[in-house]
């Protein structure tokens, strides 16, 4: 039963670049842009294993519940103790906003560093805002505590006159900071924070008044010459600190990076070397004892008396060991380290992971590794998406690729055509559903049904039957078997696909700087790229003999005619009866031309598309805008204003906001289908006619 719905799904997608267009009216320049699924936030609570974290930096835990800084998704995390992942605060997009809001709504800039105070509410140092902010225990609001104006939900608590010193003995909100790495809080509710290319630690009162509690500058984020041990903190030199912990006595632990070594300041305001541990992390557990993520690749443990241990971590950059002991297991660059009151304890690593090690030694993987947001089916009500291929059918369906998954929209509800979700190479020659993809671009449609996808290094073609089957590459980073079989040859990062109408497959091989043929046999050779990215453009000249740099998406037009996308280039190229030309672009990677030729304008090409009148129209997605070139090549722009974000739909697209859109094409009416990159949407522009 199963295999006859997919044979009839994909059926009912059909061929989409090789039918006839319906004729239709040219567009008008103006258009309205709506959502048809996704409203730009991750779901959550979802397991943590099927997370993709990009370098958390800095962890807290607390009966069970960990709260992580998924740092540059921009994101604060909650990690319950059966790896369930509910999200604290940040919408995943870098900037600054929210404060007296809603913390899931608030934009955030590389958080790292989170503490918990007595209550539960979670502060955390927004290191490009140059300010610390604060959740409230009930995760209904966020505040700036230092350098802000502050508020009631989530606040600025610290910063907010730019990054730099400055504000000592005044409202934190009103003082500088210069990219806080840490965040510390005492039993009394003061704040210290590793006021990192400020060299100092400072503190923030429960009244909000800030000084400075070590360090005596200078302020250069990389000045700091080694000294004062012994004498008072504030007369004492550090460099780049970039974690603090205080213990229940007010002792303070200072991970003084730059300088190599841990320093300790005693209730009195003396300063000493505590260890001379290359630490970028420090935490205590509940005895008292320091911990510390080593450069070294190592967790290690400092008591308040006898030999300091390795309690995790065997030396190896890469990680490793899970299911064993702690101490054999790969920590790769760990980046903070906290330890619950039972014993356990987790680790945050560069590598993208979070890990745990359990009472008895035993270390795991709670978190990262995953897809960025779980494709789920059914309505598109509360759905995210994150389109990075787009396929549109005779009937109106929608087919994405879509978070490890090749998912089909119709009548407003998505289903799964292959992927289960989770990445992996696995599946082959078995159901299209229960396959794994390792990281799904450009689809393609044939005319019997049949459905293309590149995939990494390989070319899996699902079948109608519902059978899926690797079509090309064998799997191995590489550039060989021209002129043989495809499933021998080797690619390097396949971007798009394109069929032609003899059925001849064309492949983006991007990082091997150059575009191929499948054809009917399944014989693959090289149509355009030298392979050699910083040879002569080549314009005029043979395609085979043209630079390419990371050619990302291929089409093929009503002629017949391939076209390249060369980003690195900054154009759009065209190849016809083996010569290459500039169809857009001319090497500059900037906003301008519009109502001249295509060819002088300078523009960023990620992906385009044909209407039925041959107008082509292409995502200019560094500069937040759709670009439309005519068939007599002048350019327009038909959506976006510049300015990267989400501000509604139902309007005028020029008036409308994006974020780096990365996939398009245009549907039989006209109609514009285009992935909302970062935003999370796939979105239509309906023309005026």
């Amino acid at each position: 039963m199963r295999s006859r719905w997919i044979a009839g799904a994909l059926a009912t997608v059909g061929l989409l670049t090789v039918l006839a267009p319906v004729a239709q009216a040219r567009p008008s320049g103006l258009g309205i842009v709506t959502t048809l699924a996704g409203d730009g936030y991750a779901r959550y609570p979802r397991p943590g294993v099927t997370m993709k974290l990009l370098n958390p930096e800095g962890v807290v835990v607390r009966n069970g519940s960990a709260v992580v800084a998924d740092t540059f998704n921009h994101r604060i995390l909650r990690m319950s103790s059966t790896g369930q992942v509910d999200l604290v605060a940040g919408t995943g997009d870098g900037g600054f906003s929210g404060d007296g809001g809603d913390p899931q709504a608030a934009r955030l800039n590389v958080p790292m560093g989170p503490a918990l105070d007595a209550s539960g509410a979670v502060y955390f140092a927004d290191r490009d805002n140059n300010r610390v902010r604060k959740v409230a225990a009930d995760g209904s609001i966020v505040t700036t505590i230092a350098g802000g104006a502050g508020g009631s939900i989530v606040t600025t608590i610290a910063g907010g006159a730019g990054g730099g010193f400055g504000g000592d003995g005044g409202p934190a909100t009103a003082a500088g900071l210069a990219s806080p790495n840490g965040v510390a809080v005492d039993q009394a509710g003061n704040v210290f924070i590793a006021d990192t290319f400020d060299n100092r630690i400072r503190k923030v009162s429960p009244q909000g008044v800030i000084s400075t509690v070590a360090g005596s500058g200078p302020t250069g984020p990389f000045d700091g010459a080694y000294a004062g041990d012994g004498g008072p903190a504030t007369n004492a030199r550090l460099n780049q600190p970039t974690s603090v912990a205080v213990a229940g006595d007010s002792t303070l632990y200072i991970a003084d990076t730059g300088h190599g070594r841990i320093r300790r300041v005693t209730p009195a305001g003396v300063i000493t070397t505590y260890s001379t541990v290359a630490a970028g992390a420090v935490s205590l557990d509940p005895s008292g004892n320091l911990l510390t993520a080593t450069r070294d690749n190592q967790i290690m443990r400092i008591p308040l008396s006898g030999p300091p241990t390795f309690i995790a971590g065997n030396g190896s950059s890469t990680s490793s060991g899970d299911g064993g002991p702690a101490t054999a297991a790969g920590v790769a660059s760990p980046t903070g380290v906290a330890m619950d009151t039972d014993g356990s304890m987790f680790i945050t690593q560069a590598d993208s992971h979070v890990r745990k090690v359990a009472i008895s030694g035993t270390i795991s993987t709670p978190a990262g590794g995953g897809t960025a947001i779980p494709a789920v089916d059914g309505p598109v009500a509360g759905i995210a998406v994150q389109t990075t291929g787009i396929a549109l059918a005779p009937d109106g369906a929608i087919v994405i690729a879509d978070h490890y998954r090749i998912r089909r929209l119709a009548n407003g509800v998505f289903s799964t055509l292959a992927g289960t979700g989770v990445g992996g190479t696995g599946g082959d020659g078995g159901p299209a559903t229960q396959a794994q993809f390792s990281g799904p671009s450009g689809i393609v449609l044939a005319p019997d049904g049949s459905l293309y996808v590149a995939d990494a290094n390989v070319i899996r073609k699902v079948y109608p039957d519902g059978t899926i089957r690797r079509y090309a590459g064998t799997g191995a980073y590489g550039f060989s078997g021209d002129g043989g079989p495809a499933t021998q040859a080797t690619f390097r990062s396949l971007g798009g696909l394109a069929l032609d109408g003899a059925g001849n497959l064309y492949v983006a091989d991007t990082s091997n700087e150059r575009v191929r043929r499948i054809n009917p046999d399944g014989i693959v050779t090289t149509v355009a790229g030298s392979g050699d990215r910083s040879g002569p453009l080549g314009d005029g000249g043979p395609a085979l003999m043209a630079s390419l740099y990371e050619p990302d998406h291929v089409g093929i037009d009503a002629a017949g005619a391939l076209y390249i996308a060369d980003p690195g280039n900054v154009r759009l190229r065209k190849v016809a009866n083996g010569t290459i030309t500039t169809v857009a672009g001319n090497g500059q990677d900037s906003y301008s031309g519009d109502g001249g030729p295509a060819t002088a304008a300078g523009l960023h090409v990620s992906d385009f598309a044909w209407d039925a009148a041959g107008v082509l129209y292409v995502l200019d997605s560094h500069h937040q805008r759709i670009r439309r070139i005519t068939p007599d090549g002048l350019i327009s722009t038909v959506a976006g204003t510049g300015v990267i974000g989400f501000n509604g739909d139902n309007q005028l697209a020029t008036a409308t906001q994006l974020t780096f859109p990365n996939s398009i094409r245009v549907g039989r009416d006209g109609s514009v289908y285009f992935g909302d990159g970062y935003g999370l949407r796939l979105r239509k522009i309906t023309f005026n006619g």
